[in-house]
C-alpha cells in the first residue's frame, strides 16, 4: 500500500494570496499561492487548506508523518452535548 502524502500540486490556484501557517502553528504571513507552495516544497512538505472561507484563505505547511496521524484520528460526533 502506498503512503498518502500532502501534495502542493493539488492546491487549487484560484486564490491570489493565502495566509500561511508554519508547521508548529506560527503565522508566516500573507504570501502568493505560488510562493507558499515553493516555501512548503523547500521544506520537503506540502500545503493543507485549513480555513477556505477566510479572506485570504489559510493554508498550513505540513509534513507527511503529521498528515498520516491526522488521517488516522477518529472524528468525534458533532453536535453531541
Amino acid at each position: 500500500m502506498s503512503e498518502i502524502q500532502p501534495r502542493s500540486e493539488g492546491v487549487k490556484g484560484m486564490y491570489q494570496q493565502v495566509q500561511l501557517i508554519g508547521r508548529y502553528g506560527k503565522p508566516l504571513g500573507v504570501l502568493t499561492l505560488s510562493d507558499a507552495m515553493k516555501f512548503a516544497e523547500a521544506q520537503g512538505a506540502g500545503l493543507v487548506r485549513i480555513a477556505g472561507i477566510a479572506n485570504p484563505p489559510a493554508y498550513r505547511v505540513i509534513d507527511s508523518s503529521h498528515y498520516q496521524e491526522m488521517l488516522k484520528k477518529p472524528k468525534g460526533k458533532r453536535g453531541r452535548r
